[in-house]
């Protein structure tokens, strides 16, 4: 049925695809089907449809689930995976220019089955293919090599102070300069997402990508470091057409989560533009280009033309002569921490807020002086806003404090960046966080006369039900997460292992471990709550387990706005996360 409709069209490949992955990998995976014959004939009978397939649908089909392919690598079926090497390669041969963007993370990975297992891929494509002309795939994927160990050493440069001035490429990674001019396109999201042909067009002369993208010509000379904790490396390089792109080039940090979360919000994006009621609301997220190198570093997008959201406010407050931090405010919020919560949010509301009036509203005046562009950035902000606290509910995701939340000053509308509370981590941090996304005085301040009540809520009431209604390929995107586990789930493990360990040790003589943590048992657990809640089940924030409610669309949104502006959750919220901004 699946692999049916994604022979006769395009209408419904998001959907399809991550799910048809799923079935087959899943089953190939299952226990049940390891032992007897009949398991291992159902196991065959699959791998033969979707080897039928890979020569009846056409590759850039594949292409929109690659990150879900390339993330089952290590799949513990032989059988499933000569099948799925297979595939990896068909799309890497028709694909190249996008394809080792999205795969060399596989080929440096640090866990060996991994690598082993991209090398091996990399080996037979370098192999079979005919070295005649400078574009073939051989020829990509060299450069491609070369360029991510460049950028990964670019990553792992100690910069043990912080630079006076930027430093130089030229000087201290020539190799990286060296590399340009390259027939690499430049890794941005839309070079490498595959576009679906329109309903009239023909499926079989579609062309899914323009047919030149912008190459990488060369890299400026200058690196700048910036100045937050892991000291990221800034570089610029100008494209073969002339335009100038920005990476930054992060350690010591995990991307991968970042880059799913770009694949599922691009996946989002998709189904609200074939929806007429976010379609003409033009609702969306904002994207940006993730690529990761290994577990450890990778390159985000710079995203031009922004600023953050904490400076527009401290400005505004500066020009009143109000600081941002007293002594004043540090004793109200120490009273607040041991109050219960009636009487936290009483002083709050008395003592906090009225220190910090709402300023919001006058960037837009000072942003977009002329009324139409000013109505314009309003709504834009409004919708965008909305559609970015619907996923980032869904998805867990915390620390939305005002640096974390760019404006776009060209438009008004809201980028959302640093993933890295996801899944619910913030209900874990020390001051755990009560609220389900960012709705404080100053963000409803921005939203106009209307306050939640205009766009917002209509733009939030439209994108729940959207996603709910597409919650099977949703979590389908997720499910690469279960099988490429995170390193902070990896170290999850070890710090469960090693408390059982300990446990044991008190009550045997000999080291032994019963039941070893299972990695994708934890990631599944993590995803638990995702499903829930696209299946419309309401918990609130100190809910446990299985406690929560059904409800419909309008009551869900309606319940989370309610917590998001409760005063009772703010006053118990972090004050470094500017709950009374």
């Amino acid at each position: 049925c699946y692999t049916k409709t994604l022979q006769l069209g395009s209408k419904y490949v998001y959907q399809t695809m991550p799910r048809l992955l799923t079935l087959w990998l899943d089953l190939g995976e299952s226990k049940d089907n390891a032992g007897t014959a009949e398991a291992r004939s159902v196991v065959a009978k699959a791998n033969g449809k979707i080897a039928s397939a890979m020569r009846s649908i056409a590759t850039y089909k594949w292409l929109t689930a690659f990150p879900q392919i390339v993330s089952r690598i290590d799949h513990s079926n032989r059988s499933v995976f000569e099948v799925l090497s297979n595939l990896i390669t068909k799309v890497l041969e028709e694909y190249p220019h996008q394809g080792v963007w999205l795969f060399m993370s596989v080929v440096q990975s640090k866990k060996a089955e991994r690598n082993r297992r991209g090398e091996a891929i990399i080996n037979r494509i370098m192999q079979s293919t005919p070295k005649n002309s400078e574009a073939t795939v051989t020829h990509i994927i060299a450069q491609c090599r070369a360029m991510t160990n460049e950028l990964l050493k670019l990553c792992s440069h100690v910069v043990v102070d912080e630079p006076k001035a930027p430093l130089s490429m030229g000087k201290l990674f020539p190799g990286l300069a060296k590399l340009a001019p390259s027939q690499l396109i430049v890794p941005l999201q839309e070079s490498l997402l595959a576009t679906l042909p329109s309903e009239s067009s023909l499926e079989a002369s579609h062309q899914p990508f323009p047919h030149h993208l912008p190459t990488i010509y060369r890299f400026d000379d200058g690196i700048e470091v910036m100045k937050s904790l892991a000291k990221p490396r800034k570089i610029t390089l100008r494209a073969d057409n002339g335009k100038v792109f920005s990476f930054l080039g992060k350690p010591k940090d995990d991307l991968r989560k970042d880059a799913r979360l770009m694949d599922f919000n691009a996946m989002i994006n998709k189904l609200l533009k074939k929806n007429s009621d976010s379609r003409r609301r033009q609702l969306h997220i904002r994207t940006y280009s993730v690529v990761t190198l290994n577990e450890e570093s990778g390159l985000i997008q710079w995203v031009p033309n922004t600023i953050p959201m904490r400076p527009v406010l401290l400005r505004s407050y500066e020009l009143r002569s109000i600081p941002f931090w007293s002594s004043k405010i540090q004793h109200s919020f120490a009273k607040v921490k041991e109050l219960p919560l009636d009487q936290a949010a009483e002083i709050f509301a008395r003592e906090v807020l009225p220190s910090y009036p709402p300023v919001f509203h006058e960037w837009f005046i000072d942003t977009f002086p002329e009324p139409s562009a000013w109505l314009a950035s309003r709504i834009c902000f409004a919708r965008t806003a909305a559609v970015m606290s619907m996923v980032g509910y869904i998805l867990g995701l915390g620390d939305r404090h005002a640096e974390n939340i760019l404006l776009d000053t060209n438009t008004g509308s809201v980028i959302h960046v640093d993933f890295d509370c996801l899944f619910e981590r913030g209900k874990r941090l020390e001051t755990p966080e009560r609220v389900p996304f960012r709705l404080t005085q100053n963000m409803q301040d921005g939203l106009g006369v209307t306050n939640v009540d205009g766009p917002f809520r209509i733009a939030c009431e439209t994108t729940m039900g959207l996603l709910r209604r597409n919650k099977d390929c949703l979590m389908s995107v997720l499910d690469a997460f279960v099988h490429d586990p995170l390193v902070e789930w990896e170290d999850e493990k070890k710090r469960m292992e090693k408390v059982r360990k300990s446990a044991n040790q008190r009550k045997r003589a000999y080291n032994v471990l019963k039941d070893e943590v299972d990695l994708r048992e934890l990631a599944k657990g993590a995803l638990l709550p995702i499903q829930r809640k696209l299946q419309g089940i309401y918990a609130p924030w100190d809910s446990r387990g299985d406690d929560g409610k059904q409800m419909s669309t309008t009551n869900h949104v309606d319940a989370l706005i309610q917590d998001a502006k409760s005063l009772k959750h703010l006053a118990k919220m972090y004050p470094g996360w500017g709950p009374f901004l």
